[in-house]
């Protein structure tokens, strides 16, 4: 869990072959020190990364990750990801004046493999079922979500952009409507949002669903 805000929260899923990263970090130092702790959890190789959302806070570490690890995401995150200097200022708003956390930051990695919807991973006596549902956030901002429902006692899901504590100039309408297909589709014990702290997945949903449709109707 991120304990210096701005950064993004990151997970390790190790299987029985490979591990996978789930998102990068917001530059090369804080992507070294990711697989730092992965090769202090584990000494299966690791295989694959994948970007919950282009946001650069957790897609600009992913050229510190090593060439033959496959960087995933789904086709809409990809095509976000092309204007580089764009995309830096817009992080540096919140770096609180720190002009120097993106100086490493000068290559933009690509993901290797995209989908539309939805991409199943085997590491091995594990499968990570990578979902990409409606749109969330903003126009422009399209998350990937991740569930790990396929091992006993399981149902971990983190999340970039559909499940978070603020909503930035959102249409609250279609980003209550994936919270929504979120709930019916997933079954989820514990939720891992791209920032903040993890929560019990069930009762989650159901006060971020309650928050976002006051909201809502607020506006109108």
């Amino acid at each position: 869990m991120a304990n210096i805000p701005p950064k993004d929260n990151n997970g390790v899923i190790i299987g029985e072959k490979y591990a996978l990263v789930i998102d990068a970090g917001i530059n090369g130092a804080i992507s070294q020190q990711i697989q730092e702790l992965v090769r202090q959890l584990t000494e299966k190789p690791l295989r694959y990364l994948v970007n919950t959302t282009y946001h650069g806070d957790h897609t600009f570490g992913n050229a510190a990750f090593p060439e033959n690890v496959t960087v995933i995401s789904s086709r809409q995150n990809k095509e976000s990801m092309r204007d580089l200097a764009y995309e830096k200022e817009m992080r540096f708003g919140n770096m609180h004046g720190d002009q120097d956390v993106l100086a490493d930051v000068t290559t933009w990695r690509q993901p290797d493999i995209v989908f539309d919807h939805y991409c199943a991973i085997d590491l091995g006596s594990k499968i990570v079922e990578l979902w990409h549902l409606v749109q969330a956030m903003r126009q422009g901002t399209r998350s990937s979500m991740f569930q790990m429902p396929k091992w006993p006692g399981q149902g971990i899901f983190s999340c970039s952009r559909v499940y978070h504590p603020c909503c930035w100039k959102a249409d609250l309408t279609p980003y209550i409507e994936t919270l929504k297909a979120m709930q019916s589709m997933l079954d989820v014990t514990t939720i891992v949002p791209g920032h903040g702290p993890m929560g019990e997945g069930k009762s989650a949903l159901e006060n971020f669903i309650a928050y976002s449709t006051t909201s809502n109707l607020s506006q109108r």
